[in-house]
């Protein structure tokens, strides 16, 4: 191939130095982190809070940075980048390996749990539930309900007995944010009433500092025949306040 039809420099070209890159900055890692601890032996460096482990790791770094550099320089030329490309393949290879990286990062990122209050107890969602239109004091007496996440199931403890008018007050722990919050209220007919919780997946804001609207349940699971039905018109119904560490 003369030098008037030799590839320049291409996607699949960026993508092989990216690749090699990746791959050469792994092994000279590892490499340089076991001659970073056998230096760090010969030259006596202290143990003590670790200043041994810091300077092997000092080394890895270092190691494999040039490693990742001649990785790519070296999967670019077996692509047949020369010249200037050879330069500009390595600044464009190296854009896709901090563009892999951070997506990388942004992907175990959201898929971990997110703790509301890592240095306290966890906010506590305060409830009220209501029953049915006409149900006597005592129908939720034998109730219980929980809250159901993507991150975790949480049961729910009431406060005390219903009062006069038939509300029974209680509340659940708030551990994680998320957007996906189900409150499950399940009554002596076998019956579980689902209530889509509407509360940001970090609900600091004032606004959820005070009592939501009377909400109803948006489904109704019948657990003793494992039937999905809608909700008749006068289901209990909840209301709910987040009470926790300041914003």
């Amino acid at each position: 191939m003369n030098e008037a039809t030799r590839p320049k420099l291409t996607f699949g070209a960026v993508a092989a130095g990216a690749l090699g890159g990746l791959i050469g900055g792994a092994a000279a890692g590892v490499a340089g982190m076991f001659a970073g601890g056998a230096l760090a032996a010969a030259l006596h460096v202290s143990a003590m809070e670790g200043g041994a482990g810091y300077f092997a790791l000092s080394i890895a770094i270092l190691v494999g940075a040039a490693g990742c550099l001649a990785g790519t320089m070296a999967a670019l030329w077996w692509r047949r980048v020369r010249g200037a490309w050879l330069l500009l393949g390595t600044v464009r290879s190296f854009a896709m390996i901090a563009a892999v990286s951070a997506a990388s990062l942004g992907a175990w990122y959201a898929f971990q749990p997110h703790i509301l209050n890592t240095n306290g107890a966890p906010p506590l969602l305060e409830l009220e539930v209501r029953p049915m239109n006409g149900a006597p004091a005592d129908a939720l007496a034998s109730a219980e309900f929980e809250l159901q996440t993507d991150r975790n199931n949480m049961p729910a403890y009431w406060h005390d007995a219903p009062n006069a008018s038939g509300v029974r007050a209680g509340y659940v722990e708030l551990y994680y944010r998320t957007n996906s919050r189900l409150l499950v209220l399940t009554d002596r007919s076998n019956k579980a009433r689902i209530y889509r919780l509407k509360l940001a997946a970090n609900p600091v804001a004032p606004r959820y500092r005070t009592w939501s609207e009377w909400q109803s349940p948006e489904h109704v699971h019948d657990r003793s025949s494992d039937v999905m039905q809608q909700p008749a018109p006068n289901e209990p119904q909840i209301r709910y306040r987040v009470e926790g560490p300041p914003e």
